[in-house]
């Protein structure tokens, strides 16, 4: 695959190399901004049932958290793998 990018785009082997690591920190990215939305449902799923028990209500605060935290850090290295080149 890295001898396709480097033919197809003129890139170097170090250029085709952080082109890939760029495409794998958007994927991951973007998966985990699909996180929020599978937490919304299942939170929604409970409040159309209406019961929204105790243990549920810390879960879903952790689980808020934790997704952001996430989101931060993938957003960071998605950032720094598309533009800078040298996350290593």
């Amino acid at each position: 695959m890295i001898e396709k990018l480097k033919h197809k785009y003129a890139l170097s082997s170090k250029g085709a190399k952080d082109m890939v690591r760029a495409f794998i920190a958007v994927t991951l990215s973007n998966l985990v901004l699909m996180l929020p939305v599978g937490l919304l449902y299942l939170l929604a799923s409970y409040l159309l049932d209406n019961q929204l028990p105790q243990e549920k209500f810390v879960f879903f605060l952790i689980a808020i958290v934790v997704i952001l935290i996430c989101i931060a850090l993938t957003n960071v290295f998605q950032y720094r793998a598309t533009f800078f080149f040298n996350i290593c």
